[in-house]
């Protein structure tokens, strides 16, 4: 696992528990202070906006994954063309070698 990935499981992770932390906290609190509209508002909206954080960053992580994997795809016909390119560039030398005799 590179650098990166270990980077986007412990965001993955990060994201996952700091919601799972808001929701109980939330539950405690509607427990414990029900006429606390304000801040039991305040804390759904804030779940809210760590749900669409979560989701944009699966969304980020999807993308990373697919341009990682086209990267290397590229790479790959990369050095496919410069050993089709070095095949070729034999080839001629050897055509001109022939045409000077």
């Amino acid at each position: 696992m590179d650098k990166i990935e270990l980077r986007l499981l412990q965001s993955d992770i990060g994201i996952k528990n700091a919601i799972l932390k808001m929701q109980v906290s939330l539950e405690d609190f509607k427990e414990k202070t029900p006429h606390r509209k304000d801040i039991i508002e305040s804390m759904e909206e804030t779940i809210l906006d760590l749900q669409n954080v979560k989701t944009s960053y699966e969304f980020l992580k999807r993308y990373y994954g697919t341009n990682d994997l086209v990267q290397y795809f590229q790479v790959e016909e990369i050095e496919n063309l410069k050993e089709e390119k070095e095949k070729l560039t034999n080839e001629i030398e050897k055509i001109k070698s022939n045409l000077e005799l």
